[in-house]
């Protein structure tokens, strides 16, 4: 019964993934300016809610079977289902895998699409194509590790941790049908198995439940991250404070940061901006990103506090 259904929930969750894959990759609209980038986590919440429903339907039965002593089982329809089972989850475990792989990022160089300048009291807010320009810059300095590159799909990421936590129950199935094969009298194992299997599967869910909640909270995956990226912008001798950043999540793999940076004259602008792109970007892997110049001003709330 609980392999039976777990194989169900499998397919749902894969079903669901696909779609949000596909949603993911239609174009922004009016409305959905980012795009249908979160589609993904969206995906991924179904599928740790389509979890739940089955894992708490698992458990439900199981308590009525134990309290009413309902054992009447067929452990060999149990021993087959196990082991289709096994060899599914195994294909969409793959399957699954290899999306991941192409699903990371693959790097954050900078083509420059993504980012936006804007100079206070002034006429430059463009996008930034300053990826020829930086070439010879770039070849002479040392290789950038962008830090989420290794960063997963969550949407798919979601259904591979679904078909692990699968796996493993349908190997607890896959014993308790032979224990039961071997001794009858020992059918109480069938609902224990439900028990035991069924809480590994939830806590298979925390780790993505965690991704979810801090995408849908417009947060920023890695805690560190801001602080060593403040550091990093006040590195630059021209950058005389550094106020608003702001980093959050579209996806766990699409990050997005907005800054403003005060420098000391109207003749840093384009060298400051340079530098808190490429460094936003290729350091840091931003998707997209807004650097915000400001001039020194005494009289600037902000500026005055320098």
């Amino acid at each position: 019964m609980s392999d039976a259904l777990h194989l169900g929930s499998d397919l749902a969750g894969f079903l669901v993934s696909l779609f949000a894959l596909w949603l993911a990759k239609r174009p922004p609209s009016a409305t959905l300016t980012y795009g249908y980038y979160r589609a993904e986590v969206v995906g991924a919440l179904i599928s740790v809610l389509i979890i739940w429903l089955i894992t708490g339907i698992l458990i439900y039965e199981g308590v009525q079977r134990i309290i009413n002593r309902n054992y009447e089982l067929k452990p060999l329809w149990m021993l087959i289902t196990a082991i289709v089972g096994v060899i599914f989850n195994l294909v969409m475990g793959t399957v699954l895998h290899c999306g991941i792989e192409r699903c990371k990022i693959p790097h954050g160089h900078s083509h420059g699409s993504d980012t936006e300048v804007i100079i206070e009291n002034d006429v430059l807010s463009s996008n930034n194509n300053n990826h020829d320009n930086n070439n010879s810059e770039n070849e002479n300095q040392e290789p950038i590790i962008v830090e989420n590159s290794k960063k997963k799909n969550i949407n798919v990421n979601a259904a591979l941790i679904h078909v692990i936590g699968d796996f493993v129950q349908s190997c607890g199935v896959l014993i308790a049908s032979i224990i039961i094969l071997l001794r009858p009298e020992y059918k109480i194992a069938d609902p224990i198995c439900t028990f035991i299997f069924s809480i590994i599967v939830l806590f298979t869910t925390i780790t993505v439940l965690k991704d979810i909640i801090v995408v849908f909270m417009e947060g920023s995956p890695n805690r560190n991250r801001i602080i060593l990226m403040e550091r990093d912008l006040r590195s630059n001798s021209s950058v005389l404070s550094v106020h608003d950043l702001h980093i959050w999540a579209l996806t766990t793999t699409r990050l997005v940061a907005s800054v403003h940076l005060v420098v000391g004259s109207e003749q840093d602008y384009v060298s400051v901006e340079k530098f808190a792109t490429k460094l936003l970007k290729e350091k840091y892997g931003m998707s997209k990103t807004t650097v915000q110049i400001d001039v020194f001003n005494s009289e600037c709330d902000v500026c005055r506090t320098l």
